[in-house]
């Protein structure tokens, strides 16, 4: 599996998750199956410019929002990916969302004690 291709296929499942459609409806959109869906998200196969342009419009995505976080070197495109999850991704990340939704509720100092206590959870997380 390439990083590039990780990378894209990443991409599509986050936008996917945020437009609220299944891998299933994505194929049918397409013309694959949802596993082949699936081998695109995760980088196992590689996607076409022709079936990226399909995914990039039944998502309502500009398909340059998939490249995002690539740079060109002369030695060759590379991801500038660091390992942790950007904004896209939380945002379709289900249980980061609720958890987003729930804190947005509480009072700023109840908000405060927790990014406090991930905090601490995190600094005493082995990676």
């Amino acid at each position: 599996m390439n990083e590039i291709d990780r990378h894209v296929g990443r991409r599509i499942r986050a936008y996917r998750l945020l437009a609220g459609v299944s891998q299933i409806d994505l194929g049918g959109a397409i013309g694959v199956s949802f596993q082949q869906v699936q081998k695109y998200e995760t980088g196992q196969n590689r996607i076409s410019a022709s079936r990226l342009c399909q995914v990039a419009a039944r998502l309502s995505v500009p398909v340059h929002e998939f490249f995002d976080g690539i740079v060109l070197l002369p030695d060759g495109p590379k991801c500038t990916d660091t390992g942790e999850p950007d904004t896209l991704e939380l945002l379709s990340d289900e249980q980061a969302l609720a958890m987003l939704r729930k804190t947005a509720r509480l009072h700023p100092t109840q908000r405060r004690a927790i990014d406090n206590m991930i905090d601490a959870m995190v600094e005493e997380s082995p990676r």
